[in-house]
Protein backbone atom coordinates (compact mmCIF):
# COMPACT_ATOMS: atom_id res chain seq x y z
CA UNK A 1 0.00 0.00 0.00
CA UNK A 2 1.76 3.38 -1.11
CA UNK A 3 1.50 6.50 1.43
CA UNK A 4 0.25 9.57 0.42
CA UNK A 5 2.60 12.17 1.56
CA UNK A 6 1.36 15.36 3.09
CA UNK A 7 2.76 18.24 2.11
CA UNK A 8 2.57 21.36 4.73
CA UNK A 9 0.40 24.11 4.60
CA UNK A 10 2.67 26.66 3.44
CA UNK A 11 0.29 29.46 4.56
CA UNK A 12 -0.08 27.93 7.63
CA UNK A 13 3.84 27.78 8.02
CA UNK A 14 4.16 31.47 7.43
CA UNK A 15 1.63 32.44 10.14
CA UNK A 16 3.25 30.41 12.52
CA UNK A 17 6.52 31.82 11.83
CA UNK A 18 5.57 35.76 11.70
CA UNK A 19 3.85 34.98 15.14
CA UNK A 20 6.64 33.40 16.74
CA UNK A 21 8.61 36.30 15.55
CA UNK A 22 6.25 38.83 17.13
CA UNK A 23 6.20 36.76 20.89
CA UNK A 24 10.03 36.59 20.16
CA UNK A 25 10.11 40.47 19.85
CA UNK A 26 7.63 41.02 22.42
CA UNK A 27 9.72 38.15 25.46
CA UNK A 28 12.52 39.76 24.57
CA UNK A 29 11.43 43.47 24.59
CA UNK A 30 13.82 43.89 21.49
CA UNK A 31 12.73 46.11 18.67
CA UNK A 32 11.30 49.17 20.44
CA UNK A 33 9.42 52.02 18.53
CA UNK A 34 12.08 54.73 17.76
CA UNK A 35 10.38 57.95 19.98
CA UNK A 36 13.56 59.31 18.82
CA UNK A 37 12.17 60.15 15.43
CA UNK A 38 9.49 62.59 16.87
CA UNK A 39 10.43 66.30 17.90
CA UNK A 40 11.74 66.86 21.32
CA UNK A 41 8.14 68.13 21.98
CA UNK A 42 6.46 64.66 21.13
CA UNK A 43 9.15 62.73 23.10
CA UNK A 44 8.38 65.10 25.84
CA UNK A 45 4.46 63.98 25.60
CA UNK A 46 5.18 60.11 25.03
CA UNK A 47 7.84 60.04 27.59
CA UNK A 48 5.49 61.72 30.11
CA UNK A 49 2.59 59.12 29.54
CA UNK A 50 4.46 56.49 30.88
CA UNK A 51 3.34 58.02 34.50
CA UNK A 52 0.06 56.67 33.07
CA UNK A 53 1.51 53.21 32.54
CA UNK A 54 1.00 53.65 28.54
CA UNK A 55 3.26 51.71 27.00
CA UNK A 56 5.83 53.90 24.56
CA UNK A 57 5.31 51.42 21.70
CA UNK A 58 1.58 52.24 21.57
CA UNK A 59 1.72 55.60 22.36
CA UNK A 60 4.43 55.99 20.29
CA UNK A 61 2.29 54.25 16.90
CA UNK A 62 -0.77 56.31 17.63
CA UNK A 63 0.93 59.53 17.90
CA UNK A 64 2.70 58.82 14.50
CA UNK A 65 -0.84 58.58 13.22
CA UNK A 66 -2.40 61.67 14.69
CA UNK A 67 0.78 63.83 13.24
CA UNK A 68 -0.58 61.77 9.76
CA UNK A 69 -3.80 63.07 9.97
CA UNK A 70 -2.72 66.49 11.47
CA UNK A 71 -0.83 66.93 8.14
CA UNK A 72 -3.28 65.78 5.96
CA UNK A 73 -3.13 67.00 2.27
CA UNK A 74 -1.26 70.13 3.24
CA UNK A 75 1.57 68.43 2.25
CA UNK A 76 3.74 66.24 -0.16
CA UNK A 77 6.93 64.48 -0.79
CA UNK A 78 8.51 63.79 -3.96
CA UNK A 79 10.46 60.80 -3.62
CA UNK A 80 11.43 61.06 -7.35
CA UNK A 81 10.81 63.35 -10.80
CA UNK A 82 6.43 63.39 -11.17
CA UNK A 83 6.29 61.00 -7.71
CA UNK A 84 4.06 62.36 -4.88
CA UNK A 85 3.22 60.96 -1.96
CA UNK A 86 0.99 62.10 0.82
CA UNK A 87 1.13 61.64 4.34
CA UNK A 88 -1.47 58.24 3.77
CA UNK A 89 -0.78 56.14 6.66
CA UNK A 90 -2.53 52.48 7.81
CA UNK A 91 -1.33 51.77 11.44
CA UNK A 92 -2.52 48.75 12.88
CA UNK A 93 -1.17 48.30 16.71
CA UNK A 94 -0.94 45.09 17.87
CA UNK A 95 -0.78 43.41 21.53
CA UNK A 96 -1.85 41.12 23.56
CA UNK A 97 -5.04 41.60 25.71
CA UNK A 98 -5.17 43.32 28.88
CA UNK A 99 -1.92 45.61 27.64
CA UNK A 100 -3.68 48.78 27.93
CA UNK A 101 -3.83 49.67 24.26
CA UNK A 102 -7.26 51.71 24.27
CA UNK A 103 -5.81 54.17 26.75
CA UNK A 104 -3.12 55.31 24.58
CA UNK A 105 -5.35 55.32 21.36
CA UNK A 106 -8.01 57.80 23.26
CA UNK A 107 -5.29 60.05 24.40
CA UNK A 108 -4.01 60.44 20.89
CA UNK A 109 -6.92 61.10 18.93
CA UNK A 110 -8.65 63.40 21.89
CA UNK A 111 -7.47 66.98 20.80
CA UNK A 112 -9.11 65.67 17.09
CA UNK A 113 -12.65 64.97 19.12
CA UNK A 114 -12.70 68.09 20.71
CA UNK A 115 -12.21 69.98 16.66
CA UNK A 116 -14.61 67.65 15.68
CA UNK A 117 -16.91 68.26 18.84
CA UNK A 118 -16.35 72.80 18.02
CA UNK A 119 -17.13 71.52 14.22
CA UNK A 120 -20.69 70.27 15.43
CA UNK A 121 -21.49 73.41 17.84
CA UNK A 122 -20.86 75.70 14.84
CA UNK A 123 -22.71 73.29 12.59
CA UNK A 124 -25.63 73.28 14.66
CA UNK A 125 -25.86 77.07 14.85
CA UNK A 126 -25.42 77.52 10.79
CA UNK A 127 -28.43 75.17 10.60
CA UNK A 128 -30.23 77.11 13.13
CA UNK A 129 -29.72 80.46 10.81
CA UNK A 130 -30.62 78.45 8.00
CA UNK A 131 -33.68 77.60 9.16
CA UNK A 132 -34.38 80.48 10.46
CA UNK A 133 -33.72 81.93 7.26
CA UNK A 134 -35.77 79.20 5.48
CA UNK A 135 -39.29 80.10 7.29
CA UNK A 136 -39.09 83.61 5.93
CA UNK A 137 -41.02 84.45 2.88
CA UNK A 138 -39.33 83.17 -0.16
CA UNK A 139 -38.83 87.73 -0.81
CA UNK A 140 -36.99 88.05 2.59
CA UNK A 141 -34.92 84.48 2.44
CA UNK A 142 -31.18 84.96 2.06
CA UNK A 143 -29.43 83.36 -0.61
CA UNK A 144 -28.30 80.18 1.63
CA UNK A 145 -26.77 76.85 1.01
CA UNK A 146 -27.67 74.30 3.49
CA UNK A 147 -24.62 73.83 6.11
CA UNK A 148 -22.35 70.63 5.83
CA UNK A 149 -20.74 68.84 8.75
CA UNK A 150 -17.03 69.07 8.85
CA UNK A 151 -15.30 65.92 10.55
CA UNK A 152 -11.59 64.81 10.84
CA UNK A 153 -12.60 61.20 12.79
CA UNK A 154 -14.79 59.15 12.12
CA UNK A 155 -15.57 55.31 13.15
CA UNK A 156 -17.63 53.77 11.15
CA UNK A 157 -18.93 54.53 7.63
CA UNK A 158 -19.46 53.36 4.25
CA UNK A 159 -17.32 54.21 1.17
CA UNK A 160 -19.53 56.10 0.08
CA UNK A 161 -20.29 58.04 2.93
CA UNK A 162 -16.87 58.40 3.14
CA UNK A 163 -16.30 60.14 -0.10
CA UNK A 164 -18.87 62.11 0.56
CA UNK A 165 -17.30 63.29 3.76
CA UNK A 166 -14.26 64.45 1.64
CA UNK A 167 -16.22 66.78 -0.15
CA UNK A 168 -16.58 68.73 2.87
CA UNK A 169 -13.15 67.83 4.37
CA UNK A 170 -10.71 67.96 2.16
CA UNK A 171 -7.63 68.51 4.20
CA UNK A 172 -8.23 64.96 5.00
CA UNK A 173 -10.06 62.02 6.87
CA UNK A 174 -8.98 59.86 9.75
CA UNK A 175 -10.81 56.11 10.34
CA UNK A 176 -10.06 55.42 14.01
CA UNK A 177 -11.76 51.43 15.02
CA UNK A 178 -10.42 50.29 18.58
CA UNK A 179 -10.57 46.67 16.92
CA UNK A 180 -9.10 45.81 13.65
CA UNK A 181 -11.62 42.74 13.00
CA UNK A 182 -14.18 45.62 13.12
CA UNK A 183 -12.21 47.56 9.78
CA UNK A 184 -12.44 44.03 7.69
CA UNK A 185 -16.02 43.23 9.14
CA UNK A 186 -17.25 46.59 7.80
CA UNK A 187 -15.99 45.65 4.47
CA UNK A 188 -18.79 44.89 2.10
CA UNK A 189 -21.52 44.77 5.21
CA UNK A 190 -23.55 47.34 3.16
CA UNK A 191 -23.08 46.29 -0.33
CA UNK A 192 -21.60 43.13 -2.05
CA UNK A 193 -18.66 44.25 -3.74
CA UNK A 194 -15.12 44.61 -2.06
CA UNK A 195 -14.00 47.62 -0.46
CA UNK A 196 -10.29 46.86 0.25
CA UNK A 197 -9.53 48.14 -3.53
CA UNK A 198 -10.94 51.55 -2.48
CA UNK A 199 -9.60 51.45 0.73
CA UNK A 200 -6.01 51.00 -1.17
CA UNK A 201 -6.18 53.40 -3.92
Amino acid sequence: METLKQTPDINFLKKIQIKDSIENAINEGGNPFPIEVFPKEIQTIIKETEKLNFCPDYIGGFMLGVISSAIGNTCKIQFKRGYLESSILFLCVVGNPGTNKSAPLKFAVKPFQNIDSRYFKDYKEEVAKWMENDSKKPAEREDMQYPQLAKKIISDATMEAIQMRHQHNTRGLTMVMDELAGFFNNMGRYNKGSELEQWLS
